[in-house]
C-alpha cells in the first residue's frame, strides 16, 4: 500500500476520495470504492466463464471431455492424451479442431 498527500493506492489502483472527514472515514471510502471495483471484476469474470460454458456446451460429449481435461482441469496435453486413451498426437490434432469450431461458433 503506497499512500502520498491526494491519495492512496491499492494493488496499483490509485482511488481518490470526495469526503473532507476523519482519516480513518476517507480510509473507509476508499476500501468501499475498491470493493465495488473488485466487485465488477468478479461479475465480469463470471460472465465469461458463462459465455465460455455455454460455448462448450454445444460440442460433442468427446469434445467437451477434452476441453474440460485441458482448460477446466488444467491438465498438461500428454495427461489429456492418458485420460483419452489416445496418443499425443491425435490429441494435438482433435485439440485444434475443437479449437477451430468453437472460433467459427461466433
Amino acid at each position: 500500500m503506497a499512500e502520498n498527500a491526494s491519495g492512496i493506492a491499492f494493488d496499483g489502483v490509485r482511488v481518490q476520495s470526495s469526503y473532507n472527514g476523519s482519516s480513518q472515514e476517507i480510509y473507509i471510502e476508499k476500501i468501499e470504492k475498491l470493493i465495488m471495483k473488485y466487485k465488477d471484476k468478479i461479475n465480469e469474470i463470471v460472465t465469461l466463464r458463462e459465455r465460455i460454458e455455454d460455448e462448450v456446451s454445444r460440442l460433442s460429449a468427446e469434445d467437451q471431455r477434452l476441453i474440460r481435461l485441458k482448460y477446466f482441469d488444467g491438465l498438461s496435453g500428454e495427461e489429456c492424451s492418458k485420460r483419452l486413451y489416445i496418443s499425443l498426437r491425435t490429441f494435438n490434432y482433435w485439440h485444434a479442431s475443437i479449437l477451430l469450431k468453437l472460433a467459427q461458433q461466433k
